[in-house]
């Protein structure tokens, strides 16, 4: 029987494997409070929780769910650098903001609501905001590696039990967030040479 490690190497090298990994995306924070509420978890359990870890093993709701990925990561961020600052545009009369986001996104949030904000415009437009406000943000700085690197390069160097992720951010992701999806949809017809 092969470990989780091997099982995962397996798959992404299409070879024969005894299971598949059960992966997670994290939790929303409100059901982790809801399950902390009916007892589900302790608060020792939800204090340690990472919620946006993909690989989350460590997790107490991960163990309990059975995820079996045992990983470790390292990467790098390859979010917009410096991200814009955020700040609140206008007030609306119920409460609602609308928001200049981290990543040039113009949001409304209304009070109580904890999914994701909606989209009302995007700074990244076309070419010229690209250059000016977008491309000097993309550019390489060693501060993308975040802090404790010594620590994170050895903590990924000595875990042979486990399978090692390098996490370089989402190809996709980070251009649909700051063009959104409808921005994303015509600049493959508008520019796809920008959107390249």
């Amino acid at each position: 029987m092969k470990s989780v490690a091997e099982n995962y190497l397996a798959i992404l090298q299409y070879q024969d494997h005894d299971a598949v990994p059960v992966l997670e995306f994290g939790y929303w924070p409100e059901l982790v409070a809801d399950w902390r509420a009916k007892g589900l978890l302790t608060r020792e359990e939800c204090d340690t929780l990472d919620h946006g870890n993909f690989y989350a093993s460590v997790d107490p709701i991960s163990k309990r769910l059975g995820f079996d990925v045992p990983a470790v990561e390292f990467g790098f961020s390859a979010a917009l650098f410096p991200a814009f600052e955020s700040k609140i545009l206008r007030t609306l009369p119920d409460g609602s903001i609308h928001r200049l986001n981290h990543e040039g996104v113009i949001t409304l949030e209304v009070p109580g609501a904890t999914s994701i904000s909606s989209e009302i415009e995007h700074l990244l437009t076309d070419r010229a905001s690209w250059e000016k406000d977008f491309l000097p943000r993309m550019q390489w700085d060693a501060k993308r590696l975040g802090d404790n690197l010594a620590e994170r390069i050895e903590k990924f160097n000595n875990a042979p039990d486990k399978v090692r992720r390098l996490s370089v951010g989402s190809a996709i992701g980070t251009i649909r967030n700051i063009l959104g999806i409808v921005g994303l949809s015509y600049m493959q017809v508008d520019d796809p040479e920008l959107l390249h």
